[in-house]
């Protein structure tokens, strides 16, 4: 997502810049406002981390970042950190997903915005550090409640199986559905999305989707319909019904073994039933 917006944002800078100029977005000395506003969103983490690892990054922090010099690196470790991970998004999406999933537990990110100082690390570059004494609250609330909300929500199995329902689903609407995008062009959804057309993209909403699941009224999508209301609204979720444990990256392997056999699907079927 952090792609498309950027796509999206050059579009409004282009249409908006005359009134962001005038209320003081602008290029001098400082570095380019409108750049600065993309790189925060979505930073090159990988080159900033290569120049990092290398003890380059202050002398060649020009080469990766346009929008502030080096004296002003903290900043971007502010909306998406490429250092740490700790930042406002993810602040953000925490507080609300925990609140609308039910879980009584926050991490006080007041606290941290309030001790968090601005220090010089070794390369003489200008980074955000939370305090030590902070280190324990950190895990203790931050990370603990990420995991929690992965293992009760974004990884959960209820997840992971309407996940796969809309895929199936959504499938069947890119191969019906046509988009208007840019220059009147006629598109399928996923092309829209991995393109990032901007008229077509921002079209594809919830309220988009749902609407036409809901009505049923575009021809070819009666499959997908169905497919909806039986899986998405009544909850008719796909069955586990066998599982493997596969061996695990690093653990020995004995030539003798051999490769892991695949198991015939019939005779999991069967072995399953009888069970």
């Amino acid at each position: 997502h952090e792609k498309a917006s950027k796509v999206l944002l050059e579009v409004l800078f282009k249409d908006m810049q005359g009134p962001l100029q005038e209320v003081g977005l602008r290029v001098d000395d400082e570095g380019d406002d409108f750049v600065c506003v993309a790189e925060l969103i979505d930073p090159p983490k990988e080159k900033l981390d290569a120049l990092a690892e290398r003890g380059e990054l202050k002398s060649r922090w020009g080469e990766a970042i346009r929008g502030r010099p080096a004296h002003k690196a903290w900043l971007y470790e502010v909306v998406s950190n490429w250092r740490s991970g700790l930042d406002v998004d993810k602040f953000d999406y925490f507080r609300r997903d925990a609140y609308y999933l039910g879980i009584k537990r926050q991490f006080d990110h007041d606290r941290y915005l309030k001790l968090v100082k601005v220090i010089v690390d070794a390369d003489g570059v200008p980074t955000l550090s939370p305090p030590a004494k902070d280190k324990d609250t950190l895990r203790d609330n931050m990370l603990e409640l990420r995991k929690t909300l992965h293992h009760m929500a974004y990884q959960h199995k209820a997840t992971k199986k309407l996940e796969c329902h809309m895929l199936d689903i959504l499938s069947t609407i890119d191969e019906h559905v046509r988009v208007t995008g840019e220059g009147g062009r006629k598109m399928k959804i996923s092309e829209a999305a991995l393109n990032v057309d901007t008229v077509a993209y921002p079209k594809m909403t919830d309220t988009f989707v749902e609407a036409l699941l809901l009505t049923g009224e575009q021809p070819g999508l009666e499959r997908a319909c169905a497919e909806y209301d039986h899986r998405i609204v009544r909850r008719k979720l796909m069955r586990l019904v066998a599982h493997w444990d596969l061996p695990r990256v690093g653990e020995a392997f004995t030539e003798r073994a051999g490769p892991l056999p695949v198991p015939d699907g019939d005779s999991v079927i069967s072995g399953v039933l009888s069970g």
